[in-house]
């Protein structure tokens, strides 16, 4: 058996991103909040869209960088979450 004797610090990235899609790479939960994080796309700004899973309300933020704090959330909802760019 022989020994990985390197390190890859590439993210792995599924097919879609070929395509340019954006992958969120993390979301970490806490109370009434949740923190995304996405590889960049090369972007300049991004547009994070979320709302109540089967709602018709959609609140709308714009990020600079490749992560954001969505804050307000009620517990035990279940949410949605999407990442845009231009």
């Amino acid at each position: 058996m022989k020994g990985v004797t390197s390190w890859d610090f590439h993210p792995y990235l599924p097919p879609m991103t070929e395509n340019g899609g954006i992958y969120i790479c993390r979301i970490a939960p806490s109370a009434n909040a949740i923190h995304a994080e996405w590889l960049d796309a090369g972007a300049s700004t991004y547009t994070v869209t979320y709302g109540k899973r089967d709602g018709d309300e959609k609140k709308t933020i714009t990020v600079s960088g490749t992560e954001c704090d969505i804050t307000g959330l009620e517990e035990n909802v279940d949410y949605e979450i999407t990442v845009s760019c231009e």
